[in-house]
């Protein structure tokens, strides 16, 4: 049996992976193309913060991949809402 505590506990977790999600969904929609750096500067937030959310919208088919181009040097994946 689950506790109560144990369950409020994951409902907050769950809560903050979707608002998170939903930040960087919107900052996708307000970049237009962008890459996962761009993402981070617009969010004030590292690259290992974007990265997951940004996966997790793909595989849910909110974002779709566009194609590459360079970024400072290196060769980056660009991404846009549908």
């Amino acid at each position: 049996m689950i506790q109560q505590t144990s369950l409020e506990a994951y409902e907050g977790v769950k809560l903050k992976l979707t608002e998170r999600r939903k930040a960087v969904l919107e900052a996708i929609h307000g970049l237009g193309v962008c890459t996962d750096k761009d993402i981070a500067k617009k969010l004030n937030w590292t690259i290992n913060r974007i990265t997951p959310r940004r996966g997790e919208l793909f595989r849910a088919g909110k974002i779709c991949f566009i194609g590459f181009k360079q970024q400072d040097g290196q060769k980056v994946m660009t991404w846009t809402t549908r």
